[in-house]
């Protein structure tokens, strides 16, 4: 039962805010507002909330612990340096082009 409550300390401490506000519904929550509200909400402030979406990138911290991780990956999998490095590459090349579309896609949409 301590382990159990060590973790879930540690979780909540550490991780939890990350995850929580990375996966929020911003988007939805503001249209549910917009949608309800006879005020005059201007639609154009939506561009505001969906930079608030941005914030879901923090979730990309936790790669933060793949660094750490690699000496065990490479016992494991008993990979060559020479190829562990490729991959690493090619993992970093994939990154690298999925943010670069990903941004292409934000400033085409706008």
């Amino acid at each position: 039962m301590a382990v159990r409550r060590k973790i879930i300390w540690n979780y909540g401490s550490a991780w939890f805010p990350i995850d929580f506000v990375s996966t929020f519904p911003f988007d939805v929550v503001v249209e549910a507002a917009a949608g309800g509200d006879s005020t005059g909400f201007n639609p154009q402030n939506l561009k505001l909330f969906r930079t608030l979406r941005l914030i879901r990138l923090l979730k990309l911290i936790r790669l933060l612990k793949l660094g750490k991780m690699m000496p065990k990956i490479e016992e494991t999998l008993g990979v060559t340096p020479a190829g562990l490095r490729l991959i690493k590459l090619f993992i970093e090349v994939s990154f690298i082009a999925h943010f670069l579309s990903c941004g292409w896609y934000v400033l085409l949409r706008v």
